[in-house]
């Protein structure tokens, strides 16, 4: 009888899992991203996206995500969103350091109740997917 509860109960793991949306995809990345936006994290926003930079493309991506929570403070900030669409593309042949790339559209509410449709472009590198910058 031992037996069969820990059967069960690993069937019933398994099941759940399988059935669980992706922690890892493009989808759940931007919802990271921007989650991170929504609580004003924005440093930890930078996490999501795909930066491989020299010290002066750093002094840019510090500037644009102070551009980020400038935008968002005038607009009362990021109040929520919903994702609504998600594509996985094809690779183009000069792209062999990129494993997959997808796009991911959103709308946008923001505190002044304004919304705004937006594009997420991701690349998965070393099996990890990012937000595209440049």
């Amino acid at each position: 009888m031992k037996k069969f509860g820990f059967l069960l109960v690993a069937v019933c793991i398994v099941a759940f899992t399988a059935c669980s949306p992706s922690t890892t995809g493009p989808e759940k990345v931007v919802e990271n991203y921007l989650d991170a936006l929504k609580a004003g994290e924005y440093e930890k926003s930078i996490d999501y996206l795909d930066i491989n930079a020299s010290e002066a493309e750093e002094e840019q991506i510090k500037m644009l995500v102070e551009k980020t929570k400038q935008s968002n403070e005038e607009s009362d900030g990021l109040k929520s969103y919903e994702i609504t669409s998600v594509e996985v593309g094809e690779l183009k042949e000069n792209e062999k350091e990129i494993e997959a790339k997808a796009e991911v559209k959103a709308t946008l509410t923001y505190g002044n109740d304004q919304t705004k449709e937006d594009s997420f472009n991701l690349v998965k590198k070393g099996g990890k997917w990012k937000i595209a910058l440049f």
